[in-house]
Order: structure tokens, then C-alpha cells, then sequence
């Protein structure tokens, strides 16, 4: 998912890298998270920490963790998530 999110820069403002699987289809967390979050480095050195970020029962998320509005229309937009899937994460509900 990270050479994804890296290839397409599905980054946000700080640099950080958003990522879903194709529509949304793979969990990637304990809690059926299906958003993964990279934060960026502070130094090249450092490897690229990444962690799944989701809602547990569908709560929603706090707007601190969601992927930006500009990523999740990048998903949509290329066809990487379909308008169903584009919903969820807009309200975060994925």
C-alpha cells in the first residue's frame, strides 16, 4: 500500500502518505481498519512508520485522522474507489 500511496502521491499537506486498497475491499487492521496512514521521516534516515486508521464499529473518525478531502478525490477520480466506497471515508465512516 505504501508504494501506492508513494507512486500516486496520495500525500497530504505535511507530506504524509494516505492509502486504501482497491475500493476498499482489504482490512488492514485489528479493528477492520481499511485506511493506512505513513507518516513521514523527519530525517532520511529514518524509515517510514505506517499504521492502519479506521473507525471502529463504524463510529466515525475524528476529522484529525481522516485522509484528506483532496486524497480521497484522487482515489475516486482515478477509479481506485468507486462512489459507494468514496462516501465512507468523506464522512469518516471506513
Amino acid at each position: 500500500m505504501f508504494c501506492e500511496a508513494e507512486l500516486l502521491d496520495w500525500s497530504d499537506n505535511e507530506g504524509n502518505y494516505w492509502a486504501i486498497s482497491e475500493d476498499g475491499q482489504v482490512v488492514v487492521g485489528t479493528l477492520d481498519e481499511r485506511v493506512a496512514f505513513f507518516t513521514g521521516p523527519g530525517d532520511v534516515t529514518v524509515p517510514w512508520h505506517g499504521y492502519p486508521v479506521g473507525a471502529p464499529g463504524r463510529v466515525g473518525l475524528p476529522s484529525t485522522r481522516r485522509p484528506p478531502k483532496v486524497v480521497i478525490e484522487q482515489w475516486k477520480e482515478s477509479g481506485w474507489i468507486k462512489y459507494r466506497t468514496y462516501s465512507r471515508p468523506m464522512n469518516g465512516r471506513i
